[in-house]
């Protein structure tokens, strides 16, 4: 069975592409060309990327022009543009760049007809006239409202407001959102705070929706439909804790909503028996079911900057075919008939082996009913009218994008072709693609070998970081290993780090009443507290009362002494060790900094008000100080024209914002070097 359906797939993928090629429109043609030139020179897309960033973010036209110029005079080798804007760019050069408060609006005004096709124009005409005409083809239309990062509260409050008037035109019935574009103070770590957040404002949206009601094909009124799309992988758990508990509200038992998952997450077909089971007890109480966006994934820049950032596992699949194999994987779950009743499934791809597979399983199934094939808006118009063609049910999804936040479209239509046109991507090899050339036979191939996957691919995540087991976590340190590997921050999308993090705050948050502890000045052996002026120290991570939590001394001019005088003298023997047996006790010291790391989190709480999520970054960075510093020390001491002495006693005076990175770079430079410190 498995073989027989993977060869009709192909034949059916053949002549698809057979009659896409076929009915192509000229501006098809021409988008694709200029999107295969992207392919062939990767300088074109470096180009592009770097224009958007740089050259339109400004508001000053002048500052446009000159970073225009600047880059074309970078980029000498971009064919990127047609023989028509190749005259326009010469102009620009000659004398466009003079006159840039005429030549810069020319420039946006071309790229906006440029990608019409591709990022609808958000004037309420316009949009209405293209909704229509898709209404006409008996094609959906899924609604993206583009616009910048949230940066607060009132913004969201903006963003808020444009849905809600997009839903209330009549011809809109269909509109996908963020959580990240509701609420500008999402984090997991407050996971519980977000998600009460998030409810209350989607409960709103959706309320909105069955407000403003339109007609379907069938003549019966429906409540316009919102979906939920998936962001990072951080926001996973918090979108689909969202999406649950908004709808297990009664006021919503009848209403359609969707949600998204990504097949490049190992762990997504989890999430889905998650969603499924739910949903499948949500309909056996009388409510409406839902619908499953399946992509592939939309985010992997941001997931592969994060990680290398914060030194994580990359939460995607590394391997395209991997991400393939669960995407089938993921479908097969879903079309039995128990399922898809309950969980309707929109197939997002652009890539006929995919589609044309999806669409014989959903028919082996017979779950076709519950299926609807959605493609990006203009990305392969002439693959979306001959699939519908067949007969399968098309949605279309749309950016949409105001004048004023035309930049912002033009980032995403950048990142999308971004994304389209990697390696092993369909739509990089799409262009000019014909059944049984090389490029055919490449994907076909691709796409048999998926299927060996589909019972092999990882299934739990990549990301399984548990803090509450830290003693038992081996690392390599760079006295094992001779290189450094970075600490890990917290990963705090993670339950098991946020119990942890409940641990460290019921364990430091001051109660009244309770005793305080006393801090004493520590010098050479002696500890003194008794008969030195001492300071209360308030709890400041509680700002509805003054509660103290500590109070300590402080040295005089005489402790201070004494303390320079013990240092300089040095009876520990410090600055004449070795350089390898400083690196053992400060790869020791790096060890018991991983065991402090909640402690220390919560002792910058209390004492400065610092964030759990700022003072993580911090113990990583003082942890990779513990361990860099000695190894860098000790390849110093290795060479031969080099010859070190300790310089004496150092002095560390750290700063408040900075309680603890600071002053440990400080102590371990100092202590890596042979010296003395005193802190």
């Amino acid at each position: 069975m498995e073989n027989t359906i993977i060869q009709r797939s192909i034949e059916l993928a053949e002549r698809w592409q057979s009659e896409s090629n076929r009915i192509k429109s000229k501006r098809q043609i021409e988008f694709d060309e200029k999107v295969s030139k992207m392919v062939r020179n990767p300088v074109n897309k470096v180009f592009l990327t770097e224009l958007i960033d740089q050259a339109f973010r400004p508001r000053d036209s002048k500052r446009v022009a000159n970073q225009i110029v600047y880059l074309l005079n970078k980029y000498k080798n971009v064919d990127l543009f047609d023989s028509f804007e190749s005259l326009l760019i010469e102009l620009f050069n000659k004398a466009g760049k003079h006159v840039p408060s005429v030549s810069v609006p020319a420039i946006v005004s071309r790229i906006r007809g440029e990608t019409a096709g591709v990022i609808l124009d958000a004037e309420k005409d316009e949009l209405i006239k293209h909704i229509r005409r898709r209404k006409k083809e008996k094609v959906g239309v899924n609604l993206n409202v583009i616009g910048e990062a949230l940066l607060g509260e009132e913004e969201a409050d903006r963003r808020l407001k444009i849905y809600r008037d997009t839903l209330s035109l009549p011809d809109v019935t269909y509109l996908s959102i963020k959580i990240s574009t509701i609420y500008s103070q999402i984090t997991p770590l407050a996971f519980e705070q977000s998600v009460s957040v998030l409810v209350e404002r989607l409960s709103g949206l959706y309320r909105h929706a069955q407000a403003h009601r339109y007609e379907d094909a069938e003549g019966v009124s429906q409540p316009k439909f919102i979906n939920l799309d998936m962001e990072e992988y951080k926001d996973l758990a918090l979108t689909v804790e969202t999406f649950k508990r908004t709808l297990d509200n009664p006021e919503f038992r009848d209403l359609r909503a969707g949600i998204v998952l990504q097949a490049y997450l190992p762990d997504a077909l989890e999430w889905q028996r998650n969603l499924t089971e739910w949903a499948q007890e949500r309909v056996a109480a009388g409510c409406a079911p839902i619908k499953l966006r399946v992509v592939k994934g939309a985010n992997m820049d941001m997931e592969q900057t994060e990680a290398s950032m914060r030194c994580w596992p990359q939460a995607a699949y590394h391997d395209k075919l991997d991400t393939d194999a669960n995407y089938k994987r993921m479908l097969r779950y879903a079309f039995t008939p128990e399922r898809a009743s309950c969980v309707s499934i929109g197939i997002a791809s652009h890539n006929l082996f995919e589609l044309a597979h999806a669409h014989l399983l959903a028919k082996e199934y017979g779950a076709e009913q519950h299926v609807v094939f959605e493609m990006l808006e203009g990305m392969a118009d002439a693959t979306a009218r001959t699939v519908h063609a067949e007969g399968i049910p098309i949605l279309l999804y749309a950016p949409v994008a105001t004048r004023e936040n035309f930049t912002h479209a033009i980032a995403y239509y950048v990142r999308r072709l971004d994304e389209n046109t990697s390696p092993q991507n369909f739509l990089t090899h799409s262009f000019d693609l014909k059944p049984g050339d090389s490029h055919w036979e490449f994907l076909a191939e691709q796409f048999r070998a998926t299927f060996a996957r589909i019972e092999t691919a990882r299934s739990v995540p990549f990301r399984d970081q548990d803090r509450n087991e830290e003693e038992s976590r081996v690392v390599k340190s760079t006295l094992d290993w001779d290189r450094l590997l970075s600490e890990s921050d917290t990963d705090w999308s993670l339950p098991a780090n946020r119990f942890w993090a409940e641990g460290i705050v019921e364990k430091w948050k001051a109660v009244p009443g309770a005793a305080v502890e006393e801090i004493s000045v520590s010098i050479g052996d002696s500890f003194l507290y008794d008969g030195l002026v001492t300071v209360e120290l308030i709890d400041q991570s509680q700002h509805e009362a003054a509660i103290p939590i500590a109070r300590y001394a402080l040295g005089r001019i005489e402790d201070i002494d004494m303390a320079m005088d013990i240092a300089s003298r040095d009876e520990s023997g410090w600055g004449t060790m070795s350089a390898e047996e400083r690196h053992r006790i400060l790869s020791v010291a790096a060890r018991e900094l991983r065991l402090a790391r909640g402690d220390l989190l919560g002792v910058a709480a209390a004492e400065v008000g610092k964030l759990f999520t700022e003072t993580d970054t911090e113990v990583s960075e003082a942890i990779d100080f513990a361990e860099f510093y000695p190894l860098a020390m000790q390849r110093f001491s290795q060479r031969s024209n080099l010859v070190f002495k300790p310089k004496g006693v150092g002095v560390v005076i750290p700063p408040w914002n900075f309680p603890i990175a600071i002053p440990a770079g400080g102590v371990l430079a100092s202590l890596a070097g042979g010296d003395n410190t005193i802190f």
